[in-house]
């Protein structure tokens, strides 16, 4: 099992390191991710904590369903992030 995996992180690396644009497209992948999931939770949080200030029954109600909808771009967005920056850092190791 350790030998396979090994097998495959010495393949994925081999071919990360010969693949320019693979390599870009991930990089681009991570960092777009970043951008999209951590630009969608700053203005979300800036939502609820306006929210929070001059609570009513109606904007309460309002962030809330703000919140639920940011978990749509934010955590496929986390792991495109996750994801991503595996794939970065065994693209450059060598077992």
């Amino acid at each position: 099992m350790t030998a396979s995996v090994g097998a495959l992180v010495n393949s994925w690396a081999a071919y990360y390191s010969d693949h320019q644009m693979v390599s870009l497209a991930i990089r681009y992948l991570h960092i777009a991710a970043l951008m999209i999931g951590g630009g969608t939770a700053l203005a979300i949080d800036r939502v609820v904590l306006g929210t929070a200030r001059r609570a009513t029954d109606d904007r309460r109600h309002a962030a809330m369903q703000a919140l639920a909808g940011s978990h749509a771009v934010v955590v496929p967005a986390l792991a495109v992030v996750t994801l991503s920056g595996v794939l970065m850092k065994i693209g450059r190791a060598h077992v």
